[in-house]
Formats: structure tokens, C-alpha cells, sequence
């Protein structure tokens, strides 16, 4: 009696462990997913400005010519 609900608990106990380490490698994959996302939208961002202060160079500087010639 007692040798079958030991062998019962102890099977439920290595089909938990294994829940568990299935969970934790996925969190560990989230994690690392968002570190991923996190890094490419800084980079596009950093490009994006870039890219916006070449637009206000051009912008300013076709003002300042546009008033001398006026």
C-alpha cells in the first residue's frame, strides 16, 4: 500500500520537476525575446533620428539660402 503511493508520488513529483524546468526555459526565452525587441527599437529609434536631423539640416539650410537670395 505504501510502496504504491510512494511510486505514484514520486512519478508526480519528476512529471512537476519537469513542468517546472519546461516553464523556466520558456521564461528564460521570453526574457531574452524582450531584451531582443527592446535593442531593435533602439536602434531603429537611433535611426529614425538620424534620419530626422538630416531632414532638418536639409530644411535649414535651404531657408537660409532662400533668405539671402530674397
Amino acid at each position: 500500500m505504501f510502496k504504491e503511493r510512494t511510486d505514484r508520488l514520486t512519478k508526480r513529483l519528476a512529471l512537476m520537476n519537469q513542468r517546472y524546468a519546461g516553464l523556466d526555459k520558456r521564461r528564460g526565452f521570453e526574457v531574452e525575446g524582450f531584451k531582443n525587441d527592446v535593442k531593435l527599437l533602439k536602434q531603429q529609434l537611433k535611426d529614425v533620428e538620424k534620419q530626422l536631423y538630416k531632414v532638418t539640416l536639409n530644411f535649414g539650410g535651404n531657408d537660409e539660402v532662400n533668405i539671402l537670395r530674397g
